[in-house]
């Protein structure tokens, strides 16, 4: 399984930001609660994406 270090890295910053917005910062405004869920799926999305695109290149 090959990932692309661009995704890799977008992929991880997507979830450490989703995650610190939805439960770590203190600042509870609905726009950064919003912002860090859709960051989450997004990076979710991306690494499914990427796992299934390279398992149909190996097969």
């Amino acid at each position: 399984m090959k990932i692309s270090i661009h995704d890799l890295i977008l992929i991880c910053l997507g979830f450490v930001y989703g995650t610190y917005e939805i439960f770590l910062n203190q600042n509870h405004r609905i726009s950064t609660e919003i912002a860090g869920i859709l960051s989450f799926i997004l990076s979710l999305w991306i690494a499914f994406s990427c796992v299934r695109s390279s398992k149909g290149k190996t097969k």
